[in-house]
């Protein structure tokens, strides 16, 4: 279990770091809108790393109850930025529906990550 915590915090931290450099060159090249997108997706990434926390915490060094804990966080907290993104679309509000797309990306690729380092 803490092997697969610490691993999906350095994934977490590394994702991060790659996407708020990916957000710099846009900015650099004037593309702000797209960097803007970028950075809600990196902050996924902390919000993740929080949730991996209290999962682990709630779990009281249980393997079985922080994997079904976290699964469950993390089906939950993405839910809100489904409806948001739904809403977005429905209204026609672009850069609302880029910006949830982004985060549910991370949440996304974090949930797989997750899924992969707990079957090793």
């Amino acid at each position: 279990m803490k092997t697969v915590i610490e691993n999906m915090n350095k994934f977490l931290e590394q994702r991060k770091a790659e996407v708020l450099e990916e957000a710099a060159r846009l900015i650099a090249d004037e593309r702000k809108d797209e960097s803007n997108f970028l950075k809600a997706k990196a902050n996924i990434y902390d919000v993740f790393k929080a949730l991996l926390g209290a999962s682990y915490k709630a779990a009281c060094n249980d393997k079985n109850a922080f994997y079904a804990d976290f699964k469950k966080r993390a089906k939950t907290v993405p839910a809100a930025w489904r409806k948001s993104l739904e809403e977005a679309s429905r209204h026609g509000d672009t850069k609302k529906v880029l910006t949830e797309e982004a985060k549910l990306s991370a949440a996304d690729e974090i949930i797989a990550k997750f899924d992969e380092l707990i079957k090793m």
